[in-house]
């Protein structure tokens, strides 16, 4: 439906402008989206009373006219929530929705309408449904609807449930694990080999990993296959406003392929589709080529190598660090990577699947 002349003069914010269109039309001949404009100048016009109680009659009116248009519904929706009137908000949310069933801003009225009563997992899970609705295009939305997500706490609770292992935020029950594979030296010195490995030191670093990474700028799960701990895997250094992280991702014990290659991808997967990330890069230590291959062979690109970058604890040896990075758009249209994920996880690599 194109914008008509008054919407323009709102989208605009021309309020003179519209205040002398709607002074220009008989109050008994205002039509629904004369009311709708009217309830907009009264509520968010500048030089205007913003009167919203006022505001709110005035949008009823319109619905009143014409009762299947959810724009009003979703404006009224919005209205009511600043007024505290938050059933009747989420009433007219629901409504919305049901009246634009794949119109993503329904759905961030009914989000905030939940947010408003605490009820923050299905503020979530409603949000994410907007973001699946709405176009790559519409990059301006998109990251209003990531943005509240990233807020909340279900993102980074929530497990990563892969076909074979399931990967758990760290909590006091991983203590005695933490302990001990930070006291594996072979394990230490592949995946991070600053790590203190004092009781202190991991009690330390399970109480920064129950923070919100919004707080710490980190998140840390165990890896677990059939309920048991098997390894460790981290989002780090997470940049929020350049829209980028660190992937460590760790087997203290040799084991199979799958378990590296399908705890990547899930950890890939949440960083790109659930927290919004556009770029994924990683560190290998350069006596760890093993590791370097299988980080190219998930579609990583090696960007460049950081000559003598960090000397190993304890000794005057001293070694490179390569560095290797993975975009979002790669990772979505890698087509070997499409085919390992569903052959791995067993299920699509979708960048907008319904939750």
């Amino acid at each position: 439906m194109q914008p008509t002349a008054i919407d323009i003069l709102i989208l605009n914010e021309n309020w003179a402008d519209l205040s002398e269109a709607l002074d220009n039309i008989d109050r008994e001949n205002m039509i629904a989206h004369s009311f709708y404009a009217n309830s907009i100048l009264i509520a968010y016009g500048k030089g205007t009373e913003n009167n919203l109680p006022k505001a709110i009659l005035e949008l009823k009116k319109a619905l009143n006219l014409d009762h299947n248009n959810s724009l009003y519904k979703t404006i009224l929706s919005t209205m009511l929530l600043q007024s505290s009137e938050v059933e009747e908000a989420q009433r007219y949310a629901l409504e919305a929705c049901k009246t634009s069933p794949k119109d993503p801003t329904t759905y961030m009225a009914l989000a905030r309408s939940f947010l408003a009563q605490k009820q923050n997992d299905k503020a979530y899970n409603v949000f994410k449904r907007a973001l699946s609705y709405t176009p790559k295009s519409h990059q301006s939305l998109r990251s209003d609807i990531q943005t509240n997500l990233l807020k909340l706490p279900a993102l980074w609770n929530t497990p990563l449930i892969g076909k074979r292992l399931t990967l758990a935020r760290v909590s006091d029950d991983h203590f005695d694990y933490l302990l001990k594979i930070r006291n594996n030296d072979v394990f230490r010195n592949k995946y991070n080999m600053f790590h203190k490995t004092s009781v202190e030191a991991v009690n330390e670093s399970i109480a920064l990993s129950q923070k919100s990474p919004l707080e710490t700028n980190k998140i840390e799960w165990i890896i677990e296959q059939d309920a048991q701990p098997v390894g460790l895997a981290s989002l780090v250094d997470i940049n929020f406003l350049n829209s980028r992280a660190e992937l460590l991702i760790g087997f203290p014990d040799k084991g199979n392929g799958w378990q590296s290659l399908e705890a990547t991808l899930l950890v890939l997967e949440f960083a790109f589709k659930q927290a919004g990330l556009f770029k994924v890069y990683s560190y290998v230590y350069s006596d760890n080529m093993s590791s370097q291959n299988n980080t190219l062979h998930l579609g990583f690109t090696q960007e460049g190598t950081l000559r003598s970058h960090v000397k190993r604890p304890g000794t005057d040896e001293w070694l490179d660090l390569i560095v290797n990075g993975c975009l979002a758009h790669e990772f979505y249209n890698n087509i070997k990577l499409i085919k390992l994920f569903k052959r791995v996880l067993g299920r699509e690599l979708l960048e907008n699947a319904l939750p």
